[in-house]
C-alpha cells in the first residue's frame, strides 16, 4: 500500500512461506527461530523499499473507509483501476456493511487469473488469500483492502489464459 512494488511483495510472500513452516514444523525451538528470521527480514525488505523510491504516508491503521454507497464486487474491481486508494477504501466498506466475502475473493482469484502476466501475481495473491485467514476479524478487512493495491484490476487487459484454454477444449 506504501509502495505496490516487488519489495513489498516478497517482503509478503517471504512472510507467507516462513508463516506456514512456523506453523507446520514441531521443533519448538525452530518455530521461534522463524518467527525471529522474518522479523529481521522484514526490516530488510523495509530498507529495500526505500532504497527504491519514497514510500507514501498510508498507514495501514488509520486507512478511510469509502463515504460512497456501498459497491458491488465488479465497481470495486472496476474503480480498483482508476484509483488504488478509493478501491481499497471501498473494500473495507463493502465487508463493513457485511457484504459477501467469499463473492469479493472469488472475483479477485478469477481476476488474477485472468490478467496476471507473471508467477509474482499468482504468488502475491495466493499468499494474501491464505495469511488474511489467520487475521483477526477486524484486521482481515484491512489487510484484504492493502493488497489490492497489487492485485488485478477489472480494467486491465486480459492475459489470453481463457482464450487459450478455450482453444485448447475446441471452443467451449
Amino acid at each position: 500500500m506504501r509502495q505496490p512494488a516487488i519489495v513489498p511483495l516478497h517482503a509478503v510472500t517471504s512472510s507467507n512461506a516462513l508463516h506456514y513452516l512456523q506453523r507446520t514444523v514441531n521443533n519448538d525451538s525452530l518455530r521461534r527461530w522463524l518467527i525471529l528470521q522474518n522479523a529481521a527480514f522484514i526490516g530488510h525488505f523495509r530498507e529495500a523499499a526505500e532504497q527504491r523510491g519514497k514510500l507514501s504516508s498510508a498507514n495501514l491503521l488509520d486507512m478511510p473507509e469509502s463515504n460512497q454507497l456501498a459497491l458491488n464486487v465488479d465497481s470495486i474491481f472496476e474503480l480498483l483501476g482508476e484509483d488504488r486508494n478509493a478501491g481499497s477504501a471501498a473494500i473495507l466498506r463493502y465487508i463493513d456493511q457485511g457484504n459477501d466475502l467469499a463473492a469479493l475473493l472469488r472475483r479477485a482469484r478469477e481476476l488474477v487469473l485472468l490478467k496476471g502476466t507473471d508467477s509474482h501475481d499468482y504468488k502475491f495473491s495466493s499468499a494474501i488469500f491464505e495469511d488474511y485467514q489467520y487475521c483477526s476479524p477486524q484486521w482481515q478487512k484491512k489487510v484484504l483492502a492493502a493488497a489490492a493495491h497489487l492485485l488485478p484490476n477489472a480494467k486491465q487487459a486480459d492475459n489470453g489464459l481463457k482464450s487459450r484454454i478455450e482453444e485448447a477444449f475446441g471452443g467451449v
